[in-house]
């Protein structure tokens, strides 16, 4: 549950805006690849969503996700 956790709190971090996907590659030590893997399983469960914006993906955290990272942190 690690990188799901460092996932949706870099998510979380960015706020509104969200995060780019090189700022939680980078904050989850994830290569761009698997960040993008792991981050479809997330918006398939409606943890995350995900916009572009130019050339950027931008991901956010959904309000499920809010409620996961909080029961997580609980832990």
């Amino acid at each position: 549950m690690g990188i799901i956790a460092d996932i949706l709190s870099v998510t979380m971090d960015g706020g509104a805006r969200g995060a780019l996907a090189s700022v939680i590659s980078r904050r989850a030590n994830l290569s761009h690849y698997t960040l993008l893997d792991k981050c479809k399983k997330l918006i398939d469960a409606g943890w995350l969503e995900s916009t572009r914006n130019d050339r950027n993906r931008i991901f956010r955290i959904t309000e499920k996700g809010n409620k996961i990272i909080s029961r997580i942190s609980a832990i």
